[in-house]
């Protein structure tokens, strides 16, 4: 009863001054109102509504950017070479859990989001981290790697996130307008902005029956290929990372989504540095149990080549027999597969 009473009296003065108009205050994302005067019915009903949930205890309106910053460079040559970024988040009642930026390097690639977390959540609280190496891999949720690439990054957003989930989107242009950073800079002595290339594939085998065992197992068996591919790059080759071939039903066109019409063959490299590398892809055949489809028996042909290096380029090589450009017949001994019973 106390605090309905209480709520009542708030929504009575709220309604006074909602008589006036006022504005949203603070750094607004796109997808709530800023800075114009809230004067509709609607308008007034949803804050009341607002009102009683924050007088009862529930945090509904999510968490303000009041700053935002990256300052530095990031090196990826180099160890400790990072860029620093702040934010400075106000939360009205459960505090600020997160913050989160999407990015989108100099060639036009999106990555994110990169996320920074705190331990326990504050209604006023700095957000600090550091954009820089970590380890041996490209960017990946927040880490740069020796072929990221090198030049001006753009933020495409920052993201923040209450203990319950309320959410609040910044764009680059709500950045931009407010004069604060949007960009940052990636140094990079090695550059490898280009894909690699399939020189040769060996499908190793050319039939199989669905009811043999791989060895040892009660399990379907595999079938595999091998790989000849060459990586290129600018100032560094950074070498073939995976690599995957999907064969499909013939005369079922690509993508063959239908379950049991495909065959996915996939594998993993060492060959960071490489430039030539032979890889082997293999796949897992699957038999029907239950509501379980598996692969339907018949003649499957290579359709599709992925070829992905260790800086991120992706090639993607489709037949010509479905409006790709690659003969898969001058590339590999063999491009069919027969799966018997």
């Amino acid at each position: 009863m106390k605090t309905n009473i209480i709520a009542a009296a708030l929504i009575f003065l709220m309604s006074e001054v909602l008589a006036q108009g006022v504005s949203s205050p603070g750094v607004e994302g796109r997808n709530v109102f800023a800075g114009s005067s809230i004067k509709s019915k609607t308008q007034q009903r949803a804050l009341q509504e607002n009102l009683i949930a924050q007088s009862s205890g529930e945090d509904v309106e999510a968490p303000v950017l009041r700053s935002f910053s990256i300052a530095g460079s990031v090196d990826v040559q180099k160890v400790g070479a990072f860029a620093l970024i702040t934010a400075k988040v106000r939360d009205n009642l459960s505090g600020a859990r997160s913050v989160s930026i999407g990015v989108t390097s100099p060639s036009g690639v999106t990555f994110g989001p990169i996320y920074i977390l705190r331990p326990m959540p504050e209604t006023v609280a700095t957000f600090n981290a550091t954009l820089g190496t970590n380890g041996n891999a490209m960017l990946m949720r927040g880490s740069f790697g020796p072929w990221s690439e090198a030049g001006i990054w753009l933020v495409d957003y920052v993201q923040v996130v209450d203990a319950v989930g309320n959410a609040r989107w910044i764009y680059r242009d709500d950045l931009v307008a407010k004069g604060w950073t949007d960009r940052f800079t990636v140094l990079n002595s090695r550059n490898d902005r280009q894909g690699a290339v399939l020189k040769q594939g060996v499908l190793g085998v050319r039939g199989a029956s669905l009811a043999a065992n791989a060895p040892g197992t009660t399990q379907p068996g595999y079938i595999f290929a091998d790989l000849t591919i060459q990586d290129r790059g600018d100032t560094g080759i950074s070498g073939v990372h995976i690599a995957e071939v999907k064969l499909c039903k013939v005369n079922v066109p690509p993508p063959c989504a239908a379950s049991g019409q495909s065959i996915l063959l996939k594998g993993d490299s060492y060959a960071q540095g490489k430039e030539t590398w032979t890889l082997k892809v293999a796949g897992q055949l699957v038999r029907s149990s239950g509501a379980n489809i598996g692969n339907e028996l018949g003649d499957y042909r290579i359709v599709h080549v992925g070829l992905l290096d260790y800086a991120g380029n992706y090639v993607g090589l489709d037949s010509i027999e479905f409006g790709g450009t690659t003969d898969f017949k001058t590339l590999f001994d063999n491009t069919i597969f027969t799966l018997t019973p």
